[in-house]
């Protein structure tokens, strides 16, 4: 059992376009278990105008949820998986690795937990003020794309690279996906496997895409204009020098800032911030 007392709560956001619940459950179940979950949030985005075939599916946010939240009572209070085409199957050591208490007592955490859960249905036009707000707002949060249809995980990294999204994460399953007996890919089963069976990783945490934010914000022109100001600073500060002399208190001052401004620049271009 973790110790929720010394954790940071934290907001988890996960963006849906299915309303299968599988597809988030491990999402879910994973950060509830290794963090301290405040409030849970199903966001759904419609209203794409680029895709025709993208149509709006208002309440598709809320219907997911209540069908999540629906299968985490099954498993926690009786261990029992609902099948897509409706039926009910008993977890236990025939058909997975853990008992049917096991398996109630690996869900029964996240049931018990005093978490709030929202759903949202959004505009695609308002996508980005929606993220803007979510992260002002939440010192600490999740952004899960596990569910998050493909045409709009561009959004959201170029969102990461402007806008100061620390963390883009999804649920990778390493194994092959077993479609037959979907409750195997369920993270009770894949916790205790004697093998790495998923990652949860943040797809920000790339080698290319810290170079590529490194080079957003050279190439920036609030970084122009503060390289330019560097230079500017250094050249008064060598012209009050020739002119005043190096013990003058106006050459000296002017040092001490350019020096200081040309330590910033340099720090600026090893460790940029996102938002910039």
């Amino acid at each position: 059992m973790r110790a929720l007392g010394i954790l940071k709560m934290t907001n988890l956001l996960i963006f849906v376009d299915s309303e299968r619940p599988d597809t988030y459950l491990n999402s879910i179940i994973y950060n509830m278990r290794t963090k301290s979950i405040r409030k849970v949030t199903f966001v759904h985005v419609s209203d794409f105008v680029n895709s025709p075939s993208h149509q709006s599916k208002r309440g598709l946010a809320s219907r997911t949820l209540a069908s999540v939240r629906k299968m985490i009572e099954l498993l926690a209070r009786h261990g029992k998986y609902i099948h897509q085409n409706g039926k009910l199957v008993i977890l236990d050591e025939k058909n997975g690795i853990l008992s049917n208490n096991e398996v109630r007592e690996f869900y029964s955490q996240t049931e018990e937990a005093s978490t709030a859960y929202e759903s949202e249905d959004i505009s695609y036009k308002d996508l980005r003020q929606y993220v803007q707000d979510f992260i002002k707002n939440n010192k600490e949060y999740v952004i899960d794309v596990t569910g998050l249809r493909k045409i709009f995980l561009g959004d959201l990294t170029a969102l990461g690279l402007v806008d100061g999204v620390s963390g883009l994460y999804t649920f990778d399953l390493i194994k092959k996906a077993d479609y037959s007996n979907p409750w195997k890919n369920l993270l009770h089963d894949l916790d205790r496997s004697s093998h790495l069976c998923y990652e949860y990783v943040n797809v920000l945490e790339t080698k290319i895409f810290s170079e590529c934010s490194r080079a957003v914000f050279i190439r920036s022109p609030r970084f122009k204009y503060a390289f330019f100001l560097v230079v500017a600073f250094i050249a008064l500060g060598i012209g009050l020098n020739a002119y005043c002399g190096l013990d003058s208190n106006i050459s000296k001052w002017i040092n001490v800032i350019s020096q200081f401004a040309t330590l910033a620049a340099l720090f600026f271009v090893f460790f940029p911030p996102r938002n910039i």
